[in-house]
């Protein structure tokens, strides 16, 4: 069995270290030549462009009253938010009275977001902005630590976190010349 973990480890790995090599080799991909005058593929192309746009633009037609002037789905995740809080600190006034804790939850919370200013709404939803970034940059480092102390091969935990800092410092250096050019 302990043959087994070790063939299955080195099956692993090379897999890895496999996928790290393939991913070097993307910048070397081309694309077919531009100057090539197919009008099937035009014609495709269009059809399918004009399709997706109508698609899109009747969804966002469809939406704009959630995201628009008013922003009711902004208030709707605010009420949501507001009301799970709320519930947990009415529920330990009222630990034995479940319907008087939901409405006088959903009374405080209706009251709340009535009386809500659309430019606090705005002021605040950048907040959770910042906190959703914060959360979704830190996750990839989180993976990676999780990942690299599972693998159990210390050389392949290297590899991928030189990979890792090599892959993150190039895109940031790509960020800086995109935005000052």
């Amino acid at each position: 069995m302990n043959i087994m973990k070790r063939d299955v480890s080195k099956i692993f790995s090379l897999v890895i270290l496999g996928l790290l090599v393939f991913s070097f080799l993307a910048p070397f991909v081309f694309a077919a030549d531009s100057n090539v005058n197919n009008m099937a593929y035009d014609n495709a192309a269009y059809a399918t462009k004009g399709a997706v746009s109508g698609i899109l633009g009747y969804i966002g037609g469809a939406l704009a009253p959630l995201f628009g002037d008013k922003e009711v789905l902004t208030r709707i995740f605010f009420a949501i938010l507001l009301y799970m809080i709320l519930y947990s600190v009415i529920k330990m006034m009222f630990p034995n009275k479940r319907a008087i804790t939901i409405i006088i939850t959903f009374l405080i919370t209706a009251i709340s977001l009535l009386a809500l200013p659309s430019n606090f709404i705005e002021a605040i939803r950048t907040q959770y902005g910042a906190m959703g970034a914060a959360i979704l940059s830190v996750i990839p480092f989180m993976i990676m630590l999780v990942f690299t102390l599972k693998v159990g091969n210390a050389l392949v935990a290297r590899i991928v976190w030189a990979f890792y800092v090599v892959y993150y410092f190039a895109l940031y250096v790509y960020m800086i010349a995109a935005t000052n050019s």
